[in-house]
């Protein structure tokens, strides 16, 4: 095993880096730990456990590859608040919001025929859980999308209420201006998403302004 991995042992805004795929296969206890449930502000989200997935992981049952797509809009925060007009529950930051926005462009982009649910429960109360972005494709396929720190359990307990794939978007990804940047966790067997091209990600932007009509179009 390569020792030459970086530090991610430290949960601080000071991380700038996300895990790759790979980093988290090699060791998924470590890796997840920080992929998951990083806060914004630096430090842990609370009453996480990020084993099961872990494990599940370390037999192959779940399989994680790498999202990273070359282009994502610039928009302002006032404009953010508007493109995201949905229920917010409980306190919610601009960067979680912008990641909403991120999983809003990537579902269009990897089908541009989905239906998109925002905030959407999964699961039968009073156990439902509730996703960011549930994107429903023609298919009948379900993807879950889950913004910001999430409870590792979480991505297992999706996998029973029969979500095919569950992409994470994290703080860290936001550090870099020019890359959207996350995972996308799947059960053994499941196809892999094709490459999202940054002319998807551009299409798909233009396709959600058109169904918001009155903003304005960012200059990149």
């Amino acid at each position: 095993m390569r020792n030459d991995l970086p530090n991610y042992e430290t949960f601080a805004a000071a991380i700038t880096e996300v895990p790759s795929a790979w980093a988290i296969r090699e060791n998924p206890e470590r890796q997840l730990r920080v992929a998951l449930t990083s806060t914004l502000g630096g430090g842990r989200r609370g009453r996480s456990e990020c084993a099961l997935p872990a494990i599940a992981i370390r037999e192959g049952t779940i399989e994680v590859e790498d999202i990273m797509v070359g282009y994502r809009p610039s928009v302002p925060s006032d404009v953010l608040h508007e493109l995201v007009d949905e229920p917010v529950w409980g306190q919610e930051s601009d960067e979680h919001r912008r990641l909403k926005l991120h999983a809003r462009l990537l579902a269009l982009a990897i089908d541009p025929s989905s239906e998109l649910e925002p905030e959407a429960c999964l699961g039968q109360m009073p156990s439902a859980k509730r996703v960011d972005l549930l994107a429903v494709a023609g298919s009948g396929a379900l993807t879950a999308y889950e913004c910001g720190s999430i409870d590792g359990r979480k991505i297992c307990r999706l996998f029973d209420d029969g979500v095919a794939r569950i992409i994470v978007l994290p703080f860290a990804g936001l550090n870099d201006p020019l890359f959207m940047r996350g995972w996308c966790f799947s059960l053994k067997g499941t196809s892999q998403i094709a490459p999202v091209s940054p002319d998807s990600v551009r299409t798909a932007w233009r396709t959600l302004q058109d169904n918001l009509a009155g903003f304005p179009v960012p200059t990149r």
